[in-house]
């Protein structure tokens, strides 16, 4: 610990400028779901980043325009040590938009509030409040003051660093996966490792370090009135007597892939799901066994699990399998009171969230011909965005020693976690030819991504940078 109090000294003593640099971001507004000709907002937050890492001395700081979509941010900032191993910090500058309506403060003021005011616990203090304080602006930020702060202190880091910063990971991350990684491969290529930077301590304090990500593929389903039954224009609810209906017939084949347990129903979704290591299940019992169940109905706010079962009961279901999740449906009058119609139209909007070994081709294959194969082949599939989950790193790896390490001398304990509950596009560093063990983590509490009042705990940005600082020294050793 002593070898690191410098740069733990110089946090402190610069931290209120630290906080104001992590608000001045979250300000510059960067939503993404929107028409990239509307979208100047992320152009300029992009810009915001390249400058910032341009400014620590980086030999490399762009924010690669593709023509289309929104910009990665990519730098490379050097150790002078000419054998120092190379990290990738993947993160990401976008945000989803904030409509909610019940913001405690404006959501791209970046206010700082009591814990309580946002219904958390009194012990967490003062939390910067704003969309992308957690999601993943904060972070972001926050990695950013932790090199800072190396450079000032010694005029040096001790990893080489490769920026990667993604602006439309909101909408599908296509130019990541896609050019990006196809024009940069040869840069990426040098590294040993990949961090996403994603504070994880949760309630009792612990650090959840991450050993890999879920695949994510969005996708609507459409269905039409057409020449299969339903009408070319909208009709009145009494033609449901003689018209066959868009909307129910889109749920009757929504139902046809769920069972009621939860099951994906689609022939072979399950094929490639690898059966748990032993590792994996010694993980998995340690972490069943430190399960707040009370805390985990609180934070949740519900009342049952699926089928009465407790949350230690389905743990392994939740980190270890894949599902289907329907996020939203579109049909016909959703005003005030009723409007009784017989709309021509139904939309849903799901997406797959893979585990490793699947491949997002192969289940939208499935996909297709489920619908197919239950007489739904009028249902049109658009696919949104795709990505596959990345491998699952193995704790022996470098890059979670150090992280284990450095979480300890932090003074916290750290848990590994074998999947990360959210799609993350870093298969692109993990499947070949790179072949990067990824991890994720960090210390630090923040929350409520994508909802109100999210957040990022004041101490939490101070233990996070800290916790970068010693990370980086601890693999650089490694």
């Amino acid at each position: 610990m002593q070898e690191y109090e410098k740069f733990y000294k110089r946090i402190d003593d610069n931290f209120d400028a630290h906080i104001k640099a992590v608000q001045a971001l979250i300000r510059q507004r960067s939503i993404s779901n929107v028409d990239p000709g509307q979208g100047q907002d992320v152009f300029d937050c992009a810009e915001m980043l390249r400058k910032m890492i341009a400014d620590l001395g980086a030999e490399k700081a762009e924010a690669v325009d593709f023509g289309q979509g929104f910009p990665v941010v990519f730098g490379r900032l050097n150790s002078k040590n000419p054998n120092a191993k190379t990290i990738i910090v993947y993160s990401l500058y976008d945000v989803q938009p904030a409509e909610e309506d019940n913001w405690i403060t404006p959501p791209f003021e970046a206010a700082i509030v009591d814990a309580e005011k946002i219904d958390l616990p009194r012990h967490l203090g003062k939390c910067i409040v704003g969309r992308g304080a957690k999601n993943q602006k904060g972070p972001t930020m926050g990695c950013l003051n932790a090199i800072k702060t190396m450079l000032s202190v010694t005029g040096d880091v001790p990893v080489n660093i490769l920026f990667v910063f993604d602006g439309e990971e909101e909408r599908g991350s296509g130019n990541l996966c896609g050019p990006f990684r196809k024009q940069y491969l040869e840069e990426l290529k040098k590294a040993d490792a990949a961090y996403y930077l994603n504070p994880s301590q949760d309630v009792k304090g612990d650090h959840i370090i991450f050993l890999s990500t879920r695949g994510l593929c969005p996708l609507e389903l459409t269905l039409v009135g057409g020449s299969w039954g339903g009408s070319s224009k909208p009709l009145g609810a009494r033609d449901d007597l003689w018209i066959d209906s868009p909307v129910m017939r889109l749920m009757w084949a929504l139902c046809s892939l769920k069972a009621q347990d939860g099951r994906v129903l689609m022939d072979r979704f399950y094929d490639a799901v690898a059966p748990l290591s032993g590792e994996i299940k010694e993980l998995i019992d340690i972490l069943a066994k430190d399960l707040d169940e009370a805390e985990m109905y609180r934070e949740l706010g519900v009342k049952r699990f699926k089928e009465g079962k407790s949350p230690k009961e389905l743990l392994s279901r939740y980190i270890a399998e894949p599902t289907i999740n329907i996020d939203g449906i579109l049909a016909g009058y959703t005003g005030p009171g009723i409007k009784t119609n017989f709309p021509n139209k139904a939309t849903v909007k799901m997406d797959f969230r893979l585990v490793p070994n699947q491949n997002v081709d192969d289940l939208l294959a499935g996909l297709r011909n489920h619908l197919d194969k239950h007489g739904f082949s009028e249902v049109k599939v658009s696919i949104l965005s795709k990505y596959n989950p990345s491998k699952i790193t193995s704790p022996k790896e470098p890059i979670v020693k150090a992280a284990v390490k450095a979480t300890e001398l932090l003074g916290v304990r750290p848990l590994l976690w074998p999947i990360y509950f959210g799609g993350v596009p870093t298969s692109i560093f993990s499947d070949p030819p790179l072949n990067v063990p990824v991890i994720i983590g960090g210390l630090g509490v923040m929350g409520r991504d994508h909802m109100a009042n999210e957040y990022f705990t004041v101490e939490g940005l101070r233990n996070f940078e800290k916790y970068v600082v010693t990370f980086f020294h601890e693999f650089a050793k490694l």
